[in-house]
């Protein structure tokens, strides 16, 4: 009997990106070139699932988080940014 040692080991996701963004490689583009200091619209689905709609302007933007002024909120916030599901570039 012969052991395969790749059966041992999860299998890699594409990109190290969560399974249910697999086919979504325009968004994953789109949310890579957020630049810090523009104002974007977003659709962003929190923890529940319920969907927003707000805008806001990029204040840091990390590996997988954003930090933003909302303006829905009127506040700085917190974002991931695999809850992203769309975004809009603003005009300045």
């Amino acid at each position: 009997m012969t052991f395969d040692h790749r059966l041992s080991f999860p299998p890699r996701l594409v990109d190290d990106y969560p399974i249910k963004d697999l086919g979504k490689r325009g968004e994953r583009r789109d949310r890579k070139q957020i630049e810090v200091g523009a104002r974007y619209r977003i659709t962003y689905e929190d923890r529940y699932g319920v969907k927003t709609e707000r805008e806001i302007e990029v204040i840091e933007k990390k590996k997988k988080t954003l930090d933003a002024y909302c303006h829905l909120r009127e506040d700085t916030r917190t974002f991931r940014r695999d809850r992203i599901k769309n975004i809009i570039p603003l005009q300045q």
